[in-house]
């Protein structure tokens, strides 16, 4: 083969190989830097989500203290489970090993002729049903461990009627009204026992306002927390995605780049041996032989 030739096959796939090699270093350079940004996204996203988490749980706490306090909380306490089986069909033949069916009637396993699929039946508690919404509402009168919101409401309001500061502002209050109804000799009169009679339950409305309020706040704050944590989290999503998207294309391009190579490799050897192919003399028509 002669030397040019030789030379010209040599240098094509040589600058294939490089253009190759480079390719495949810059993506993955790109690949490693999208990789990097993914991680510190995630790791930014986790800080926020950590400095916010105890705000989220607060306002959740104060949302549910509200709902008691309102008569509109409560809990629904646990239900039993919900069995799910099937009953007749028919079993697969041959094929070492019948079909058994799972959910919905479907087939699983592996045999010959699949078999016709039962029907699905649904077991809570020894009593059976032909439907899951049947099961449900069947398993949910069985629920146990649940607070009425009737319950959780005056649970609510005996916790402040029974605290502390309920009973220190009661006290400072009647204090006050027998000593003004001393002070005027009216101790013992009717006003100030009907002030008296009176004034327990307009304190204890009053811290049930007030409470109400509080817990509000509670609920706001852990709303706008939520509702932060929720924008940091499509945030970090699409600084995600962009980066999936960035490593995506540098990965295709290098495999471009890399058949771009071989191509460009394989239309240079193609070139020499069609310039080394040629007439020895012009319009002669004898062409030039090789030793191999």
């Amino acid at each position: 083969m002669p030397g040019p030739l030789v030379a010209g096959i040599v240098g094509s796939v040589a600058s294939g190989v490089m253009q190759s090699k480079a390719a495949g270093k810059a993506a993955d350079a790109q690949s490693a830097a999208s990789n990097a940004q993914i991680a510190e996204t995630r790791r930014q996203f986790d800080l926020v989500q950590g400095l916010l988490k105890p705000y989220v749980n607060a306002g959740t706490s104060g949302l549910q203290a509200q709902l008691d306090l309102m008569g509109l909380g409560g809990s629904m306490g646990a239900a039993p489970g919900i069995e799910e089986f099937q009953v007749g069909g028919t079993p697969a033949t041959g094929g070492g090993g019948g079909w058994r069916y799972g959910t919905g009637g479907r087939p699983f396993g592996h045999g010959g002729t699949a078999g016709t699929p039962g029907v699905t039946k649904y077991r809570v508690n020894g009593q059976e049903f032909s439907d899951r919404a049947s099961a449900q509402a069947y398993a949910d009168t069985l629920r146990t461990g649940g607070v009425s919101a009737q319950d959780a409401q005056l649970a609510a309001i005996n916790g402040i009627e029974n605290g502390a500061q309920f009973g220190q502002l009661v006290k400072q209050g009647e204090y006050a009204m027998m000593a003004n109804g001393a002070a005027t000799g009216g101790l013992r009169g009717g006003d100030t026992q009907a002030a008296m009679a009176q004034f327990r339950p307009q304190m204890l409305q009053a811290l049930i306002d007030k409470q109400l309020a509080q817990y509000g706040g509670l609920a706001a704050n852990g709303q706008n927390a939520a509702a932060m944590t929720g924008t940091a989290a499509q945030n970090a999503g699409a600084q995600v995605n962009q980066a999936l998207g960035d490593r995506g294309a540098a990965q295709a391009g290098a495999y471009l780049a890399q058949g771009q190579a071989w191509s460009n490799a394989g239309s240079g050897i193609l070139n020499t041996i069609g310039s080394l192919a040629q007439p020895t003399t012009p319009g002669g028509g004898a062409w030039q032989r090789w030793s191999f």
